[in-house]
């Protein structure tokens, strides 16, 4: 009896089967057996985040096809079914489904992030996620160690997203005979090379029955590269030999641009790249825009190039070493501002201002503090030197606060509800120094604006 085997619908003369593993949600290619691939990462600590936790990865590509038959890819298809959030173990953000997805698992509360408490748990503590490049990965979904599932990538044919036996990494595990369900000639290993699978017997020829590499009566015509419309890479001729169809020109691929063997090319994204900004070359010729930074960061601020980071802080640090707003006094009706950024933790930022026309009623200095990014962390503490704390009338002093202001109460009838005391001298020069009231998981900008 003679084996039937249904060829990939790309190489209509050809037995080369390609398989896929599939989402339950995808269509199952007709004809095609598959393996189905389940790759489970397991996650090194990354700060406060990153407890040791399994979470599903990598995501199905083109994979080698198994002995299971040509109704494999359906039940493989089948049997993946995607993690869920329970499952997971996860309370927020996203994670890999484990079938080539990704599932999302809710928002966490107010005061909270995901990824401060854990793996996709909610918390406080800081939490900094990484990117493909920084966790090794090449494709397939994968957690960024906090809270999101990110996308790596996909393998160019006949590499598939952990067809190596490696998850979330591209390889290809050559094929036999036997798994390919052929008797005779040579055929492609469905890795780029070429395997031997036999002579018929006498009376019979590799092919001759109208089938690809199947004894059979009769004779086979074998096709050429262009007839089977292949630009690159090994194929079967329809019949019992192999093909070789030629290389690429760079910067394009065999199998390059998804599709197996025609020349092509897939940029990189910005997240295989392990870029959150600033321009990169992507490949094939493509230079990639991966976007700016939030407020209070720059492109490369962290010291790592392509990713965000806080802003180089040049303030002084003491008070003794304070830095001037101004060339000279701030004359009446004018303002001065001056911006920094409150990194790391524990950090503070000192200036120097001095005020005009302290000899009348129109006399008010004033510093309000603008806190970028709405923390509620910020605050300034007031001093006429350094040391001296500025007393308030109506009690303490400018030790912790967001506005501060002067004003002659009594003798001009100009009474504020902030109030230096009215027996202090007038504070013709002050040191103000930015601190933050706790830690933060980002940076701090602040503006400081001085007016009179």
């Amino acid at each position: 009896m003679t084996a039937r085997v249904e060829r990939d619908p790309r190489f209509p003369y050809g037995p080369w089967m390609r398989t896929r593993v599939h989402h339950p949600s995808h269509a199952t290619d007709r004809g095609r057996s598959v393996a189905a691939v389940a790759a489970i990462l397991l996650y090194a600590a990354t700060g406060a985040c990153a407890s040791t936790e399994e979470v599903a990865a990598g995501r199905g590509g083109y994979q080698d096809g198994d002995a299971g038959g040509l109704d494999g890819a359906k039940a493989d298809a089948a049997a993946c079914a995607p993690k869920t959030c329970a499952q997971l173990e996860a309370v927020c953000g996203s994670a890999p489904d484990g079938c080539g997805g990704k599932v999302t698992c809710g928002v966490c509360p107010a005061g909270q992030t995901c990824g401060g408490g854990g793996l996709n748990k909610c918390g406080t503590d800081s939490c900094t996620p990484k990117v493909c490049t920084q966790l090794g990965a090449s494709c397939g979904w994968i957690s960024d160690g906090c809270s999101e599932a990110i996308d790596c990538g996909e393998c160019a044919p006949p590499s598939t997203c952990g067809g190596g036996g490696t998850a979330n990494q591209c390889g290809c595990v050559a094929m036999s005979c036997a798994k390919l369900g052929v008797s005779c000639g040579n055929i492609p290993d469905g890795c780029g090379a070429m395997i031997e699978c036999g002579a018929c017997p006498a009376g019979q020829s590799c092919g001759g029955g109208g089938v690809a590499n199947q004894c059979g009566a009769g004779t086979c015509a074998p096709k050429s590269c262009a007839q089977l419309g292949t630009s690159c890479g090994i194929v079967s001729d329809g019949c019992s030999n192999v093909l070789d169809c030629g290389t690429c020109t760079a910067p394009a691929t065999c199998g390059g641009g998804g599709t197996a063997n025609q020349c092509g090319c897939t940029p990189k994204s910005c997240v295989q790249l392990g870029m959150s900004c600033g321009t990169v070359d992507a490949g094939c010729g493509k230079i990639l825009d991966c976007g700016t930074c939030t407020l209070g960061q720059t492109c490369g601020g962290g010291g790592v190039p392509g990713m965000c980071g806080c802003e180089a802080d040049t303030h002084p640090d003491t008070c003794a070493t304070a830095k001037a707003v101004a060339t000279g006094p701030l004359a009446l009706g004018k303002t001065a501002e001056v911006s920094g950024n409150l990194v790391p933790a524990g950090e503070r930022d000192w200036f120097v201002v001095s005020f005009a026309g302290e000899d009348t009623c129109s006399f008010h200095p004033k510093v309000t503090l603008v806190d970028e990014t709405k923390s509620n962390l910020v605050r300034i503490v007031v001093q006429t030197k350094c040391g001296s704390h500025i007393a308030c009338s109506e009690g303490g002093t400018s030790t912790s606060a967001t506005t501060w202001e002067f004003t002659y109460s009594d003798t001009c009838g100009a009474k504020k509800a902030i109030d230096p005391s009215v027996k202090a001298s007038s504070p013709v020069t002050i040191h103000v120094g930015v601190f933050a009231t706790g830690t933060s998981m980002g940076c701090l900008p602040y503006t400081l604006r001085f007016s009179n």
